[in-house]
């Protein structure tokens, strides 16, 4: 057993890069990206066959043979600046072989930093984006599912992935660089281990290696979104974040075949309501009086609810009612909005941010014979496919 104290640090000496809304440079080379697997642990168990563990409080390197277990100690650091730059405490390896954490395993290096707060540790799995793709696959789509529409989500998060390297955007401060490229979770794209990888997947993967999405303007990244279903039309990044993305364009969702209802409702009462507008108010600094509040007639097509409040139409992105009231709540933001009685009602299509490709819109595309240039072509109209590897 090997326990590591966080008593020293070496700081990472990283400068900050790009933001997120900046394009990035395309590189024409094989990418490792970093992903952050697990946040503030306390304590962690890393296990593999002959290990070879590089230790960055002391500047040593060990290896160890046959099967090992290693333990670290992640005790909270006590410190009066709430903010630090991440510092690296040990890089761990197994050659061909894979590194277990937490019942999962792992290819590539599993590096354990301490979290800018210093109140515990972040594990960040350092791995080929080909076999990150092979993984994620299994995760975001479902792995039995058309092999075309594999391939497309494949391209998509591959394009995510390589905009999120190259602009590290994921910057804790304007001081620091973070020491990751991307987190695994549904905020950015969620991922797996080894073990997610099936046949498919990774067939997916290799027919589309190295393949992204750029703009036809100016060959420049930005990031390439993609959402469960959509609900009749895709909405354009502006809608939803407040972002003008360049080349994004509204398409229609296309699903032949389908035979599985996408509509829900969703009931919200008069208190519910009137909470969201003096959130709505407090945000975009208007006035906390109380006053009379008329609503349009709204179209599940359009993006934003025709509000009048302080005797001012105002149009209120459908985006910020579904952020306010929760995703678990509210699908999707393709909904028309009602007063049935006491209550309002939303009646809405889909699931998902709307930006970008449907996935359930490219399985159904893929069973009806397209293929996945095809897929991403319908989705992302005003983009190509490069190949940066």
């Amino acid at each position: 057993m090997v326990k590591v104290f966080l008593k020293s640090f070496i700081v990472f000496s990283l400068s900050l890069m790009l933001n997120t809304h900046a394009s990035a440079a395309i590189k024409k080379s094989p990418q490792f990206i970093k992903v952050k697997i697990a946040s503030n642990l306390k304590q962690l168990k890393l296990s593999g066959h002959n290990i070879t563990k590089k230790d960055l409080t002391n500047q040593t390197t060990r290896k160890y043979r046959g099967n090992k277990s290693i333990y670290f100690n992640c005790k909270p650091r006590r410190t009066k600046l709430q903010h630090r730059p991440s510092v690296l405490i040990a890089s761990l390896k197994v050659g061909k072989g894979l590194i277990s954490w937490d019942k999962s395993s792992y290819k590539g290096d599993l590096l354990v930093v301490t979290n800018n707060q210093h109140s515990g540790c972040d594990l960040i799995n350092n791995v080929s984006l080909e076999d990150y793709i092979s993984s994620l696959l299994a995760k975001e789509m479902n792995s039995r599912w058309h092999i075309e529409a594999l391939k497309a989500q494949a391209v998509a998060a591959r394009s995510y992935a390589h905009q999120k390297i190259e602009s590290q955007s994921l910057s804790e401060t304007r001081r620091f660089k973070a020491p990751y490229d991307i987190v695994n979770s549904e905020r950015y794209q969620v991922s797996g281990g080894f073990q997610d990888a099936t046949a498919r997947t990774i067939q997916a993967a290799s027919e589309t290696a190295g393949e992204i999405l750029i703009t036809t303007k100016g060959d420049n990244l930005v990031p390439i979104f993609y959402h469960a279903d959509c609900g009749g039309r895709t909405v354009l990044p502006k809608e939803v974040w407040g972002v003008d993305y360049p080349d994004y364009r509204s398409v229609k969702c296309v699903t032949p075949g389908r035979k599985k209802d996408n509509s829900w409702k969703v009931e919200i009462s008069m208190m519910q309501w009137m909470r969201f507008i003096t959130w709505y108010k407090n945000k975009n600094k208007l006035s906390p009086n109380k006053s009379r509040i008329k609503i349009y007639t709204d179209r599940k097509s359009r993006s934003y609810l025709k509000v009048v409040i302080d005797k001012k139409v105002r149009k209120i992105p459908k985006s910020q009612i579904r952020r306010f009231f929760g995703h678990k709540k509210i699908s999707s933001s393709y909904f028309v909005f009602k007063r049935t009685g006491r209550f309002y009602s939303l009646f809405g299509a889909g699931r998902g941010h709307g930006v970008g490709m449907s996935q359930i819109g490219a399985l159904y595309l893929a069973k009806d014979g397209m293929n996945y240039r095809q897929i991403l072509k319908h989705f992302y109209p005003g983009f190509k496919i490069q190949k940066i590897y």
